[in-house]
C-alpha cells in the first residue's frame, strides 16, 4: 500500500529538515504537518506540491520512493514499485487529481502559446 505520508517523512529525512521546518515553510502547525506524514489527514494536490517544492523533489519521486529512500521513476529501471490495488481509493483518487491538474496545465500552456503564435503573426505582417 502507498502510505505518502511516510514517503514525505523518508524525503524530510534525507533533506535533514525537521518537522517544524516543514509546517513553517506551508503555513501550518507542527501538529497538522505531524498528521501528513502519519497518513491521518487526506493530503491534497496543493499540499503535496507544495512539499514537493520544499524537498526540491518532484511528485513523482516522492510517490515512488521505497522503503530505503531510492525513487524508481525511470522507466528503465524496470522497477515499478508503485502499484495500485482495490482498497487504495484514496493513493488512486489523489493520483486521478495529479493527472487532472497537469492535463489542465497542458491545455492552459497550449492556449498561451496559441496566444503568443498569434501576437507573432500580427507583429511580423
Amino acid at each position: 500500500m502507498l502510505e505518502i505520508g511516510h514517503n514525505i517523512r523518508k524525503a524530510r529525512l534525507i533533506k535533514g529538515y525537521n518537522q517544524e521546518y516543514m509546517a513553517g515553510k506551508m503555513h501550518i502547525s507542527q501538529e497538522a504537518y505531524s498528521k501528513i506524514e502519519a497518513n491521518k489527514t487526506l493530503i491534497n494536490y496543493g499540499r503535496l506540491d507544495a512539499i514537493s517544492e520544499i524537498l526540491d523533489m518532484s511528485i513523482e519521486d516522492i510517490l515512488t520512493m521505497d522503503e530505503k529512500g531510492n525513487v524508481y521513476n525511470n522507466v528503465a529501471d524496470q522497477q515499478h514499485h508503485f502499484a495500485f490495488h482495490n482498497g487504495y481509493a484514496t493513493e488512486k483518487k489523489l493520483i486521478e487529481e495529479l493527472i487532472l491538474e497537469k492535463d489542465k496545465r497542458i491545455e492552459m500552456l497550449e492556449k498561451m502559446l496559441e496566444m503568443k503564435n498569434e501576437e507573432l503573426k500580427k507583429y511580423l505582417k
